[in-house]
């Protein structure tokens, strides 16, 4: 079976590299399946192995070849191991890191390999390049990367203390990323910075002063999350056409949606057209979110509790919020999720009145 799973994943990966390098990719499986084999001499845990990107990275293959040709066993282990690549960067690597506390102990070392596989790249890689070898990935952060190595390593500890293969992987990302107390310290010093926009009158400015804020540190080479907590759309419009505005207003994919359901918000994050800046949608249904949150426990954090996968990652430098002209409970956890607060203000007294109300 072993063989047959190398010569299937050969044929898959072929023409596909490591990032940022001309090897070609079927090393990395083959590595996966070599580190496996020092944990178990199981052919069907071996074969996922060789197999675990096949699924996410190799459009031509399906689950029906996979089970056909190494049945439901070996399927179940590759499936568990791939990534939706539709979903957001931190919602896909907050996920893994999830399931690996509980996952079935043949998922977990597949997943334990690939990272010690990818991390000895790392330590390759890094010294050489410098920082500008941090470009290859989606995030082009060593903060985020950290924040996700260190979380697999957190997350495996537990069952997988003292194997060798642990052990080097825990050796290799304490070395690149320091050791998990360091990672908190260093996250103390340095976090994402959460800013909100608001003014108790409407036709402020706030929205599109947080748009262009948002746009200019990016140009600095920051990574923005925009948030738009306007049922009026107005951040939303300020990065996609109307169509797509609307249209993300009326799926499950927007902060309406997010915040009812008390989810982690990296699940509605979309990316746009502008690399490094970023925006959770709103809903014109944003105008009902007191009542949804009247009823919650600690209702003024839920935004700030939301937000807690997103900023613990390190995905983002800024988060900026625009809120609506209003006073009540939503903008109130708006407050309570922010470090800051910028008050855009016309120099008119219904202007003055606004920002008279605001402090």
């Amino acid at each position: 079976m072993v063989e047959e799973a190398r010569s299937f994943a050969e044929k898959a990966h072929e023409g596909q590299f490591r990032k940022g390098t001309k090897r070609p990719y079927i090393v990395h499986p083959l590595e996966v399946a070599k580190i496996v084999s020092t944990m178990t001499d199981d052919e069907e845990i071996i074969s996922a192995a060789l197999l675990h990107d096949t699924l996410e990275d190799c459009r031509q293959v399906t689950k029906e070849q996979i089970k056909e040709a190494f049945g439901e066993r070996v399927l179940e282990m590759v499936r568990q191991e791939s990534e939706d690549k539709s979903k957001t960067w931190v919602e896909r690597k907050s996920t893994t890191i999830r399931h690996l506390k509980t996952a079935p102990r043949a998922v977990q070392m597949i997943a334990l390999a690939d990272k010690l596989s990818n991390i000895r790249d790392i330590d390759r890689e890094y010294p050489k390049v410098g920082e500008e070898f941090w470009n290859r990935f989606r995030m082009k952060s060593k903060a985020a990367m950290g924040w996700y190595y260190i979380g697999v390593k957190d997350a495996l500890q537990e069952d997988f203390a003292g194997i060798p293969a642990y052990e080097e992987y825990k050796m290799l990302v304490e070395k690149i990323f320091g050791s998990t107390s360091d990672w908190q310290r260093r996250d103390k010093m340095k976090k994402t910075k959460t800013i909100c926009f608001a003014n108790n009158k409407g036709g402020s400015g706030k929205s599109t002063t947080c748009s262009n804020v948002g746009y200019g540190l990016r140009e600095l080479g920051y990574k923005v999350l925009l948030i738009d907590g306007d049922m009026q759309l107005n951040l939303s419009l300020s990065l996609f056409d109307e169509d797509q505005v609307l249209a993300f207003a009326q799926s499950e994919k927007n902060l309406y949606e997010g915040l009812k359901r008390q989810d982690d918000l990296s699940g509605y994050i979309v990316h746009s057209e502008y690399e490094g800046l970023d925006l959770i949608p709103s809903s014109t249904l944003m105008s009902s979110i007191e009542y949804e949150l009247f009823t919650k426990w600690q209702r003024e954090f839920i935004l700030r509790k939301c937000l807690t996968q997103i900023k613990e990652s390190g995905a983002y430098d800024y988060i900026l919020i625009d809120a609506p002209p209003t006073l009540g409970g939503w903008v109130m956890n708006i407050l309570c999720a922010s470090d800051e607060i910028i008050i855009p203000v016309e120099s008119t007294p219904w202007g003055l009145f606004g920002l008279g109300n605001m402090i």
